[in-house]
Order: C-alpha cells, then structure tokens, then sequence
C-alpha cells in the first residue's frame, strides 16, 4: 500500500473519510513507478472537502521523498488551516534534500503563521543542515521569546551542528527568559565537547540555571574541570556551590582523570565562609579515589567522612 496512506489510518476515521481514502489509495495504488502521475493525485485530494483525506495526502506527498511534490505542500503551507499547514511542515521535513526549495517558505511560516504551523516549521528547519540551521541562529533573536525558545530547542536536537550556532547559543545563556536559556543550555550539551568554548558561559549561568548548565557542563568531560576548579574561588557563592556540585557529578559518574590540581582547590574550599560550599567541597574530596586524596589535611578528615555519610555518598 502506498506510503503515507495506510489501512490503520483508513480505520481511524469515520465511513465517509475512509472511502475517500480509500479511493485515493486504489487511484494512487500501482502508479508508484510513474512519480508525476502519482503527485498530481495527491495534489488533487488535496482539494478534499474533508480536512482528513487532505492530511493523509499532505503525508504521503512528504513520504515520497520527492522534490516535485514540494510545490503541493507549498501551497498548503501558505493558504490552508493551522493544522494542515502543520502537517504540511513536517513533510516538508522530511524532503529535506531539497532545502532550496523549502527553507524560504519554512522561515516564513516559523514568524507568521499559526501556533501550529510555526512550531512545525522550526522543527522541519532543523532537518534542513546547515541551510536551516542560519535561518534558526537568526531566531534566536527575535523578538518573540516563543520563536527564541523554539529555535534554541530546535538547535538542540541534533548533536552534529555548524560550529557557527555555538557563539549565538552561548549569547543565548544570558537571554532574560529562562526557557530559552534552559533550551540554549540544552543545546549547548547536545553538542558537546565541540562547544567547549562555551564552558566559561556555562559557569557563570551556574548562577541562575543550574542543572541545565551542569548537564552542559557534564557532557564537556574533561575540558570543563580547570574551570570548574577556578570557580570553586568565584566571589559568587552560586556559583562556588554549581562548580562543587558538578564536580561532585563528575565524580559520580566514574572515568576519573587526574584530579590533583582540583583536590588542592577543594581543600581550599573546606575554608570557605559559606557552610554549604565547604560541605560539598567536603563530599566531592570523599569521592576522589586516587593518591591525591591524601592531600586532605588530617584536621578535615573527620568532616570529609561525616559530610559523605550525610548525603549517602551521593
């Protein structure tokens, strides 16, 4: 059966929708080697008086894999319902060889259209490669937080991204919304190590978004620990506290590198004048289970032990 319009969907709908899909089906059924004659089918029932058997010839134009049956969901995109152009969107999405064809009208349709049709769109641009990624590094700055929002998730999506979105998601961790420096964060982890330069943005929004930007910062590995390090000495007691926990997650998680010059940093912070710092300090210092441990002084021994029986060695 041809793609996009199969039986269970068929059963779905109600008697009158299921026999024009039906027919649509036995018309399109057996044309699969002639492509025109199959799309002009397609584009036909579009004109459907039932909004359902236009959406299941939206979705099997999208299944074609075609860039002739663009135009078709073009059109949709552009003059019809909130709900067909979101299923117009997301076939797009899935022609995305053809990205010359689709981006201009998927930008648009991402600042315009419906709630529907726009949250579609973005998720259709971040099928397009890189030609989808600049118009979404773009909406990062748009004046509406629900586009900057949907744009940086967008992004997020995939961990292989341009390097060119790394500079504006990490402009995005200082966004005055919150969701949107949660989704810059998540992004920002997606990638990975490529975005390591963005490891100093990451510990400043420790301040202000902590477990989003410990989660970025887990997924740098390795190359997050001297900064880390550094921040146990921040005159910001959140972030003192954000680089001590995520330590503590490194820690946790096993692959201990070389941790020798963190633990004389983390002695250093069993000082500090914030209680709650110089607890953490203490647990991530329980944790580190190399020869540096001995660098604990014995008069802080007692207090590392009691601090990591409290939380359970958590």
């Amino acid at each position: 059966m041809f793609a996009g319009l199969d039986g269970a969907k068929i059963h779905d709908v109600g008697d009158s929708t299921a026999a024009r899909i039906q027919s649509l089906v036995e018309r399109v059924e057996g044309q699969n080697d002639d492509r025109p004659a199959v799309i002009s089918r397609l584009a036909s029932a579009l004109s459907d008086p039932d909004e359902r058997v236009r959406e299941s010839a939206i979705s099997a134009l999208g299944n074609l894999g075609s860039g002739q049956a663009v135009p078709a969901l073009l059109k949709v995109l552009r003059d019809q319902s909130d709900f067909l152009g979101s299923s117009a969107a997301y076939a797009l999405g899935r022609l995305a060889a053809w990205p010359q064809l689709c981006v201009p009208a998927l930008v648009t349709a991402a600042r315009t259209a419906g709630d529907r049709t726009r949250g579609s769109a973005i998720h259709a641009l971040r099928k397009m490669g890189a030609d989808g990624a600049a118009p979404l590094v773009a909406m990062l700055r748009d004046r509406d937080p629900t586009i900057r929002i949907a744009a940086a998730y967008a992004l997020g999506d995939h961990g292989q991204q341009p390097p060119e979105v790394i500079d504006p998601l990490i402009d995005a961790l200082g966004d005055t919304e919150r969701e949107v420096r949660s989704a810059a964060a998540r992004a920002l982890r997606s990638i990975g190590p490529a975005a390591s330069r963005s490891i100093p943005a990451l510990i400043d929004a420790l301040a202000v978004q902590t477990d989003f930007a410990q989660w970025a910062l887990l997924a740098m590995g390795e190359l997050a620990i001297p900064r880390l390090v550094s921040a146990l000495a921040s005159p910001y007691a959140a972030i003192r506290v954000g680089a001590a926990d995520t330590l503590n997650f490194m820690l946790r998680l096993g692959g201990e590198p070389d941790w020798s010059e963190a633990v004389s940093t983390l002695v250093e912070a069993l000082d500090d004048l914030d209680p709650e710092i110089s607890f953490r300090a203490a647990v991530a210092l329980r944790k580190v289970r190399t020869e540096s441990k001995k660098a604990i002084p014995p008069r802080w021994q007692a207090f590392v032990e009691r601090a990591f029986i409290e939380t359970g060695g958590c």
